[in-house]
């Protein structure tokens, strides 16, 4: 059974090379991941597997409370002139935004 190769997970080409033991973009010279000294039709199949294997696609929510909670940081540490005092109030606004995160799994 075929395994559909996905894109360069780099920079997005499909202009990409199976060789038996990884894949190649040739577009930014990216490979991975090299299976050693693998051959054949299964080691082919084994090396787009592995090229296919990404991180989770990010969570859209999460990218923004974290952006916000930054936001916040930032102008925390800008009204603070005092280092131990910012340090508390971006540990809470950090906080706040993690427990944000996990009520929403």
């Amino acid at each position: 059974m075929s395994v559909e190769l996905k894109p360069c997970p780099f920079c997005g080409s499909t202009n990409l090379k199976v060789w038996d033991n990884s894949v190649a973009c040739h577009a930014c010279d990216g490979t991975g991941p090299d299976l050693g000294h693998c051959v054949g039709e299964v080691c082919r199949q084994q090396s787009i597997e592995a090229w296919n294997t990404r991180a989770p696609e990010p969570n859209q929510a999460r990218i923004e409370a974290l952006s916000a909670a930054l936001r916040d940081i930032d102008a925390v540490a800008c009204d603070f002139g005092h280092y131990e005092a910012a340090a508390r109030a971006m540990k809470e606004i950090a906080t706040k935004a993690l427990e944000k995160l996990w009520s929403e799994q």
